[in-house]
């Protein structure tokens, strides 16, 4: 019995789609998890986060003070790109740390500096 190469191609054809969607529904359902793991985080309490992302950075620069501003941009906001700075602000102090300031030029050449330490 002999082969017929246009049902051998078609065949072939349909084999390499089924393969080909199976890896695209599988490529979409990642994503689709990974949308909703992102959007679980960024529901979930700006203190919770806060605490997550200082467990993260070593010890050294905790002890060098953290700016503000450099927590509030690596924080996502509930309704924008970032966290409100007075938000971060009244976790940080939930959390046990203060504001140092430093007003002096010899303290901070670039003037005036605000600080967060544990």
């Amino acid at each position: 019995m002999a082969h017929d190469p246009i049902t051998d191609f078609i065949t072939s054809l349909a084999a390499d789609s089924a393969a080909s969607f199976a890896a695209t529904t599988r490529a979409q359902d990642a994503e689709q998890t990974a949308q909703r793991i992102k959007w679980r985080e960024r529901l979930s309490p700006l203190d919770q986060r806060l605490a997550k992302l200082l467990a993260d950075i070593p010890a050294a620069l905790k002890a060098e003070g953290l700016s503000l501003e450099s927590l509030r941009v690596q924080l996502a906001g509930r309704y924008s790109q970032t966290a409100r700075a007075a938000d971060v602000a009244a976790a940080l102090r939930k959390l046990g740390w203060t504001r140092k300031r430093c007003w002096k030029g010899d303290e901070s050449p670039n003037g005036f500096r605000a600080t967060w330490h544990l």
